[in-house]
């Protein structure tokens, strides 16, 4: 390993063209600097310099070398400043290149974001889905969604989120078709496909890394990834799409996921920064600024699969609320009343972002099944078939959520519960 102050006292040297010289400006003594430039040779089994008393001139070799030095001071030099300002506030422009459907739909509010809390940086934003010379533009950061991994060896690669694209389909084409239970199913629905090497077949990937295939002539191709959205609002057929370009659509129940096991794509976005400014502190907090949220703003939010009740989260603890039969003592005059308070509570949950559904097998418990969204049977859950009554599902992070909102449906439903956590299963 050379040592970096031998490798710029050498540099010194050169500049200056001369041992003695060199001393003056560093000073230091002629002889320190000749002994600490021959500990270079020595490591690099090279002369450098020729010189004697009269004579001082580099070697070809020293020259070659010399242009690497110079590289590695100005390196050390950026390091060192980078490694000072990390310390004061983020300052200065950001030229950034990004995908125009990461600029659409994952970054519009990110970036406004971000400048807030940084009132010194400034952005300039360029949306393009066309080959860029990253370096040779003169951009200090590019934000690229791949699929697979990325080739260029001459820019640093910061993964930020895993953004996998889904099959989804507009309700009324559903209702009208069928819901396809199996990749081999697709064949008889109308496709939607984005144009290029995958315009004329999807390779899914299930569970257990299964991997399905499915062909297709589609009824809609398009380069455009809003152009794709909208025609699967609009009931065209089934798309391949990453859910952050559609959670408002999913939100609105214009589009339903299909088939939830399976990823059309196992996409990424990774930040890539050429290695001369991958230390500026502006781009350095703005990468790590992104590799927090963008996987926030990006997650799909499995409320709206198809089927709900299978969905997997190993973030969440499911939270069983049983309501024995014997325990409602709801008179059926207010049966009605009961269950609008249910679904009440039930809205409220859903507002808060609670996973619920319910179920049961005993009429007693009409409230309870009007105020999910969803009957469940109990093969579903089998840990529910001890029951003469009903039961809801909770999904939450903790039992303190998982109690509050047990207590909340019991009141509602005018009965005593007992709650009981049974965790997450993968296979449940």
């Amino acid at each position: 390993m050379l040592d970096l102050k031998d490798v710029y006292y050498f540099v010194q040297v050169v500049d200056r063209g001369g041992f003695t010289a060199a001393g003056e400006a560093l000073r230091l003594p002629k002889s320190t600097l000749s002994h600490r430039v021959k500990e270079l040779e020595g490591s690099l089994g090279v002369r450098l310099i020729n010189r004697t008393s009269r004579h001082f001139a580099v070697t070809e070799v020293g020259h070659e070398f010399y242009q690497y030095a110079m590289a590695l001071m100005r390196s050390a030099d950026l390091a060192e400043e980078a490694m000072r300002q990390r310390l004061a506030e983020p300052s200065g422009v950001i030229r950034v290149t990004t995908a125009t459907d990461i600029a659409q739909f994952a970054l519009r509010h990110v970036l406004p974001t971000f400048l807030s809390d940084h009132p010194k940086v400034r952005i300039q934003e360029t949306a393009t889905d066309r080959i860029v010379d990253i370096v040779g533009e003169g951009f200090d950061l590019a934000i690229r969604g791949h699929v697979g991994q990325l080739q260029d060896s001459n820019l640093v690669q910061h993964p930020l989120a895993r953004t996998p694209w889904y099959l989804f389909a507009g309700p009324d084409y559903l209702e009208r078709t069928s819901v396809p239970a199996q990749p081999e199913e697709l064949a008889s629905h109308a496709i939607i496909a984005m144009a290029g090497k995958s315009a004329s077949q999807w390779q899914l990937l299930g569970p257990d890394k299964r991997v399905a295939t499915v062909p297709f002539e589609p009824r809609f191709l398009s380069n455009s990834l809003i152009s794709l959205k909208e025609a699967a609002c609009a009931n065209v057929g089934v798309a391949a799409l990453p859910v952050y370009a559609c959670q408002a659509e999913l939100k609105a129940g214009s589009l339903r996921q299909i088939l939830p096991e399976w990823i059309a794509a196992d996409a990424r976005i990774t930040a890539l920064i050429p290695y001369r400014t991958g230390l500026l502190p502006a781009v350095r907090t703005m990468v790590d600024y992104l590799a927090v949220v963008l996987p926030r703003v990006t997650a799909f939010d499995h409320h709206y699969r198809l089927d709900r009740p299978q969905r997997k989260d190993p973030t969440m603890t499911k939270y069983l609320i049983s309501f024995p039969a014997s325990a409602m003592q709801v008179p059926a005059e207010d049966v009605a009343a009961v269950g609008e308070a249910a679904r009440e509570v039930i809205r409220e949950a859903k507002a808060a972002g609670v996973y619920v559904f319910g179920g049961g097998i005993n009429a007693a418990v009409a409230p309870c099944m009007v105020a999910s969204d969803g009957t469940v049977t109990n093969e579903t859950y089998p840990q529910t078939k001890e029951f003469d009554g009903g039961f809801c599902v909770l999904e939450l992070p903790s039992r303190e959520d998982a109690t509050l909102w047990a207590a909340k449906i019991a009141k509602a439903c005018r009965c005593s519960q007992e709650l009981r956590e049974f965790g997450y299963d993968p296979e449940s």
